[in-house]
């Protein structure tokens, strides 16, 4: 059970840090959006406001990744919503009483059983059922609560996501035979100049699919390492065919423009100047 856990994350948040080649300022940033809103008591509209965010993102020129911030609201799921959003409720029940508020402490059977029948009615409607149960049973608290956790985890979450995707890529170069900056150089997209200011275009408030699929269409594809390695192995063939090319066409070049071939040329009577001295010759 804990290794199909463990494969279930790894394929829904950890693939998408291994292969983003994006600027590693702009995968933190979308580590830091999507735990924000993954971390708050919305369930339904999370992935709304994660692509609401990234709007509002590119209308101020500024950039995260958005799988990455799609990845990290996969954790708030109908297997972990009963104990997180519990959480979130024991958090803001805890902050009311330490402000002197005098309130009801809801049991976790009774919050896991009105979760449940949620996620039984359906998408729409359960999310409905649940919103209406945390705004007008469980109220401020899961509310507060929430955003208690949510706002120190995405802090949290830039610096670990620097580090870790830094240690990641420079593990990746050193397998190349490249150092960090090397490796960024061809793989990273936009980089070095990723922060440039640029015009605003209607392709700004497309997802990141619509762009890339765009450079496909047209051809232009990033590198990538495997055609790196390919081209690296063929670059020595290459290289010395190119120079023993190089080498007899010089030479031929030497010897055409060599001044001694010029006065052997010169030196040497043509055909018609012998004709013309045979010609007179017999005449006189």
């Amino acid at each position: 059970m804990w290794r199909r856990i463990r494969d279930l994350f790894d394929d829904r948040i950890l693939r998408h840090f291994r292969e983003s080649r994006h600027p590693v300022g702009e995968v933190a940033m979308g580590s830091v959006v999507g735990l924000f809103w993954a971390l708050t008591p919305l369930v339904g509209v999370q992935m709304t406001l994660v692509a609401i965010t990234w709007g509002l993102f590119r209308v101020f020129r500024a950039r995260f990744t958005m799988s990455i911030a799609m990845a990290w609201v996969w954790i708030s799921n109908p297997l972990t919503m009963p104990a997180l959003y519990y959480a979130f409720y024991i958090t803001g029940y805890g902050l009311f009483r330490a402000l002197g508020a005098d309130m009801e402490l809801v049991s976790f059977t009774s919050f896991s059983a009105v979760v449940d029948a949620s996620n039984a009615a359906g998408w729409r409607e359960g999310s409905l059922q649940l919103l209406r149960y945390m705004v007008f049973d469980l109220g401020w608290p899961m509310l507060v609560g929430g955003f208690a956790i949510g706002v120190p985890a995405a802090i949290l979450g830039y610096p670990l996501t620097v580090r870790s995707v830094n240690r990641l890529r420079t593990a990746r170069a050193s397998k190349m035979g490249l150092t960090l900056a090397e490796w960024e150089n061809r793989f990273v997209r936009g980089h070095p100049q990723d922060h440039e200011p640029h015009r605003l275009s209607m392709e700004d408030f497309y997802p990141d699919s619509i762009p890339e699929l765009l450079e496909d269409l047209a051809g232009h594809h990033p590198r990538s390492e495997q055609d790196e390695l390919e081209l690296k192995k063929a670059e020595p063939k290459s290289s010395s065919t190119g120079r023993s090319g190089g080498t007899e066409a010089g030479a031929r070049a030497k010897r055409k423009k060599s001044p001694a071939s010029k006065k052997k040329r010169s030196s040497a009577p043509s055909k018609k100047k012998k004709r013309a001295s045979a010609r007179r010759s017999s005449a006189g």
